[in-house]
């Protein structure tokens, strides 16, 4: 009696989805499928950190060296107080003895990277935009919810646990172009417990290139999607952090830093 190969479909063509995918073909499963529900991708994000022990599992995949190709290896975390002194900095990833390096990425970068990978391995009908799953009923002999924190397949299957618990802490993200600071792959950690302005180089842009010319990076100010918010200058009434952070930042080197209309912080976007 011949069995059956299993088939798989995957929700989601994020990065855990996409992950799983390669994963799954490696270990023989071949007859996979990811649905995901917008009809286009585009690089949407902002930084993501790869620890070690996650660079590990791409490099195995044979990610290696696009990986190194999008990403900056981070050297050190250094941790400065809000007017710059510093409190502690110690190597990460092959500087801290680590067999596998640690890595600042886009995250759209990242993302469309793997689903390149997924699309060559697994065929280019591998993937399949504009095609959600809404509930268990599917053709498969395996369903892998990686659609988000607000998963429609974690809701039609667990109904009653009801939607995600907020936290009560308010994190606002962005990227900017600036020169590299330190030793061009540190990450900064400035302030304290209750408000930690953290900032690291995602792209090493080349020679005479900016991030935005360089494929899959997206153009500054550009919108896709769901965009929730956009950088503005500081000013009295909105988030006062950023002012407080600026005397550390000087003191990194970082070109942001200087007081007046150039330091911006991000804030809600108005709505229409």
């Amino acid at each position: 009696m011949t069995t059956r190969p299993p088939r798989v479909i995957i929700t989601g063509a994020g990065i855990a989805g996409l992950t799983a995918a390669l994963i799954l073909h490696a270990a023989g499963i071949t007859d996979v499928t990811v649905r995901e529900a917008v009809a286009e991708l585009h690089p949407l994000g902002v930084g993501i950190n790869q620890l070690p022990h996650a660079v590990r599992e791409l490099i195995e995949l044979g990610l290696g060296e696009r990986l190194a190709a999008i990403g900056v290896a981070t050297a050190d975390p250094t941790f400065l107080t809000h007017r710059g002194h510093r409190i502690w900095s110690e190597p990460r990833g092959l500087h801290a003895g680590y067999r596998w390096p640690q890595y600042s990425i886009h995250r759209g970068r990242l993302q469309l990277m793997l689903l390149e990978a997924v699309r060559e391995r697994l065929g280019p009908e591998s993937v399949v935009l504009g095609s959600p799953v809404t509930g268990p009923g599917h053709e498969a002999d395996l369903l892998v919810g990686a659609d988000g924190i607000r998963s429609s397949v974690r809701r039609a299957l667990f109904p009653a646990d009801g939607e995600p618990l907020p936290g009560g802490d308010v994190l606002w993200r962005g990227t900017t172009y600036a020169k590299p600071f330190l030793t061009g792959g540190s990450m900064l950690m400035i302030g304290d417990s209750t408000q930690k302005l953290v900032i690291y180089p995602v792209l090493a842009a080349r020679r005479g290139v900016r991030p935005a010319d360089q494929p899959g990076h997206p153009a500054p100010g550009a919108r896709r999607g769901r965009a929730h918010g956009r950088l503005e200058p500081a000013r009295r009434g909105g988030a006062r952090p950023a002012p407080r952070a600026r005397p550390a930042l000087r003191r990194a080197g970082h070109p942001r830093a200087h007081r007046g209309r150039g330091a911006g912080v991000p804030v809600p976007a108005r709505r229409p």
